[in-house]
């Protein structure tokens, strides 16, 4: 039997959940007192089961591809498709929740809020599941008092200024090498040297690793410093984000080669530059695996230049060892 509703129903042109025809529904329908019957398939249905339908098709009608950033356009089938879809330029595979929308590049508060919890999560598990494969108490301790620093103060402030540089970075609207705090291309932008090499659709798997690159930099320049405690976290982003970049490339070599900043360098990093070096070479492309290990590198350093700047806001270029 159909089921009542006193209320009439805003869902005016809902889809068959059989066939997936385009509806129009009378008023009848849309109060419940009818069930839908579709005149393709000739499925009979609740309005409740339509607005149960519903609700697992995704809003979005155009978007950009993640992957090679290509305008598209998305069907029923598409919007309807809880795997992933496949991209008819690039060939690569997306689910729908990947899709680049005008409201997704807008960058809304809330969202910015929703990725900023979803990164950090992602970072504070990563480092839990290294701190399992450390026998020593000791260090275990260390690093746990150095996580609870870092927590209180990658501010959201500080976390703008990182993920400013960090944007120059992946703008794939810019084919320039030179990135921002740099007098040399020996250490190329990304979005830039992926270009030449024909693989700037990369830089969207390439991008979340990056950022946990540069939180784990962050956490170095705190665990190099013996735990102390920050200081100057809740400046301005703006003037943050000038005070760091130009550090990120005029790192002392002595900060380079000490054995303590390498030893985390290979505790925090290691792993994750790997990674992000795999998936180039899963393309098969001819990209010089040296200039990507600089690269991503300093994506780690970035985040250890922008912890030391806070350490010595007022001498920039300063970077104490322990």
């Amino acid at each position: 039997m159909a089921q009542i509703h006193r209320e009439l129903s805003p869902l005016k042109e809902p889809y068959c959940i059989n066939c997936h025809e385009e509806l129009v529904l009378d008023l009848a329908e849309r109060r419940g007192e009818e069930n839908i019957v579709c005149p393709k398939c000739k499925t009979s249905f609740t309005l409740g089961e339509a607005n149960e339908f519903m609700k697992n098709v995704s809003p979005i009608l155009e978007g950009q591809c993640p992957s090679c950033w290509e305008d598209l356009t998305f069907d029923i089938e598409d919007r309807t498709n809880k795997g992933k879809i496949k991209c008819p330029v690039c060939k690569n595979f997306f689910y729908m929740r990947e899709v680049h929308t005008f409201s997704s590049q807008a960058n809304t508060i809330t969202e910015e809020q929703d990725n900023s919890e979803s990164d950090e999560k992602a970072f504070v598990l990563v480092v839990e599941k290294k701190l399992k494969g450390k026998n020593s108490k000791m260090a275990n301790d260390y690093i746990k008092e150095a996580m609870q620093i870092y927590q209180e103060s990658f501010s959201s402030e500080v976390e703008r200024a990182l993920n400013r540089y960090l944007e120059t970075e992946f703008d794939t609207n810019s084919k320039g090498l030179k990135g921002v705090g740099r007098m040399l291309t020996d250490v190329p932008r990304l979005a830039g040297y992926l270009i030449a090499q024909d693989a700037s659709e990369l830089i969207y798997k390439l991008k979340p690793n990056a950022i946990l690159l540069g939180k784990m930099g962050f956490l170095s320049g705190i665990l190099i410093r013996d735990n102390k405690k920050l200081s100057n976290f809740n400046k301005p982003s703006e003037e943050i984000y000038e005070k760091f970049v130009p550090n990120i490339f005029i790192t002392p070599e002595e900060i380079h080669n000490n054995s303590t900043f390498k030893g985390f360098l290979s505790f925090l990093a290691i792993d994750t530059i790997e990674e992000m070096i795999q998936v180039i070479e899963d393309t098969q492309k001819d990209i010089d695996r040296t200039i990507l290990l600089r690269i991503f590198y300093h994506y780690y350093i970035a985040g250890f230049a922008l912890s030391s700047t806070l350490y010595n806001y007022e001498m920039a270029t300063s970077f104490p060892l322990r």
